[in-house]
């Protein structure tokens, strides 16, 4: 189970990495910890990508560098993931999913959309920490880009309700991927 600690140890790497253009120093706890986070998302993408009712869908979604959301679908609709006609077009929803080789166009029910992003963010969870912390330091009325040091910008972080906020996100969206997969 990765917890609360090993947490702030991957949003001190995440910190140091942006933070820093040269070589990052990093602490063998921050290490493990990457690693055990990096384990539990393998596990859990793994097991979402054997599913027989996600399988298809998540092998589109796993290469994504972004998903746009569109809360309605066309007449006459088929949801991807269950094969069956949507019938209203409020209780669908398009996912226009980018990766390198190319756009793919989805529709699904909107009872499914939960497990699509959980599995987004988990599989892109690195990238969801640097841009929450992004936002957090641009709120913050002492934040000057490229003025203060990587140290004090991570005690700072660390210091805030970043770790937490951060954790609590992962727990949220493990449980929804864990629904899936009991």
């Amino acid at each position: 189970m990765f917890t609360s600690d090993q947490c702030k140890h991957v949003v001190e790497y995440c910190v140091r990495t942006m933070m820093q253009s040269d070589r990052v120093h990093i602490t063998s706890q921050m290490q493990r910890d990457c690693i055990a986070m990096n384990k539990a998302r393998g596990e859990i993408c793994a097991a979402i990508s054997t599913h027989s009712k996600y399988k298809d869908i998540v092998h589109i979604i796993h290469d994504a560098h972004t998903v746009q959301q569109i809360n309605t679908v066309p007449d006459g609709s088929t949801c991807a993931i269950d094969g069956k006609p949507i019938q209203d077009t409020t209780i669908g929803t398009q996912l226009i999913v980018h990766t390198s080789e190319r756009v793919h166009h989805v529709c699904i029910r909107k009872s499914y959309q939960e497990v699509c992003y959980a599995y987004f963010r988990i599989r892109n969870f690195l990238q969801f920490v640097e841009q929450y912390v992004r936002q957090w330091l641009i709120a913050q009325p002492w934040y000057i880009p490229k003025y203060h040091s990587c140290s004090t910008i991570s005690f700072n972080v660390l210091q805030g309700n970043v770790p937490d906020a951060i954790y609590t996100t992962w727990v949220d969206l493990m449980d929804i991927l864990r629904g899936v997969t009991d």
